[in-house]
C-alpha cells in the first residue's frame, strides 16, 4: 500500500547529562518535505519512551501547521527503534507494517504495555484518526550511510541530537534566571 505522506522520526537520550530531544522528516504527495524537532518538555529516561514521543511530536506538529490533506489515506511512520514501533502495533493490531528489504521485522510486544507507552501511543493512534489516516510502520536502520532513506534518518538523527542539546541549554537558562550577575 503506497503511503500518501511519509514521516521519519528519531530520538536523542543523555543519561549522563539527563537531556532528550527528538527531529523528524515528512513528505506528502504534492508538497513539499518538512522538518522540525527540539527538546522534549521533560526528561525521561527510557529511549523506547522518546522514540514514542518523538513519533507523537511529529505527528502534532504535521496536524497543527495542517499538513495533511483530506485527500490523504495512508501515513507511513518510520522509525529505526523497533521497540517503538513494536508498542505501536500492539497498541492497535489493526496498524499495517509496510515492510522493505533492509528493514527489521517488527513484532507486538509480549510484555503489557506500561500505561506511559499507552499514552503516547494512543496520542499517534487519535491524531491519525482526525485525519482519517490508516496507519502503516517501517523500520529503518539506523546510522547507515547512502541516500534516500538512509540519509533522510541522519538528518533526523541531527534534528533529534541538536534538540537534545537545546534541552540542556534550557536548563541552564532556567537555572540562570534570577541570579544577579552585578
Amino acid at each position: 500500500m503506497k503511503p500518501d505522506v511519509t514521516v521519519f522520526t528519531d530520538a536523542s537520550l543523555s543519561h549522563h547529562n539527563k537531556s532528550c530531544g527528538y527531529g523528524f522528516w515528512a513528505k506528502g504527495d504534492g508538497r513539499p518535505a518538512v522538518h522540525g524537532g527540539g527538546p522534549f518538555q521533560a526528561f525521561h529516561g527510557c529511549i523506547e519512551v522518546n522514540e514514542l514521543k518523538a513519533l507523537a511530536n511529529a505527528m502534532s506538529a504535521l496536524s497543527a501547521d495542517q499538513y495533511f490533506s483530506a485527500s490523504d489515506k495512508v501515513i507511513l511512520l518510520q522509525s529505526d527503534s523497533v521497540p517503538a514501533l513494536a508498542c505501536l502495533l500492539q497498541f492497535d493490531s489493526s496498524i499495517q507494517i509496510n515492510s522493505h528489504k533492509a528493514s527489521a521485522e517488527i513484532k507486538p510486544q509480549r510484555k503489557p504495555m506500561k500505561k506511559i507507552h499507552r499514552r503516547i501511543s494512543a496520542l499517534i493512534v487519535e491524531t491519525a484518526a482526525q485525519h482519517n489516516l490508516e496507519l502503516t510502520l517501517r523500520h529503518v536502520r539506523g546510522h547507515q550511510k547512502g541516500d534516500g532513506r538512509n540519509y533522510v534518518n541522519r538528518l533526523c538523527d541531527k534534528l533529534a541530537k541538536a534538540g537534545r542539546k537545546q534541552f540542556e541549554l534550557d536548563r541552564e537558562a532556567r537555572k540562570l534566571e534570577g541570579q544577579s550577575f552585578s
